[in-house]
């Protein structure tokens, strides 16, 4: 006696639908603009500018600013000694 085989019915596989990935929109990024650094003035360049001025008040040779303010307060007080006499 030969038994009966019984068909086996293949199952059939159940495709998977494939999901679309959605692109994601990349956000422009916005430039920053450079502040630009103001570049801090050095003191020498004033000490010079205030040579320069000491220097066109200057009476006769070298002679030191001290001096100088003297000088001028000097020849004030002579000057009036002068009209005095």
């Amino acid at each position: 006696m030969m038994k009966k085989k019984k068909k086996m019915k293949k199952k059939k596989k159940k495709k998977k639908k494939k999901k679309k990935k959605k692109k994601k929109k990349k956000k422009k990024k916005k430039k920053k603009k450079k502040k630009k650094k103001k570049k801090k003035k050095k003191r020498k360049k004033i000490k010079k500018k205030n040579k320069k001025k000491k220097k066109k008040n200057k009476v006769g040779g070298m002679t030191s600013f001290s001096s100088r303010c003297r000088w001028k307060q000097n020849s004030k007080y002579t000057k009036r000694r002068q009209i005095l006499k």
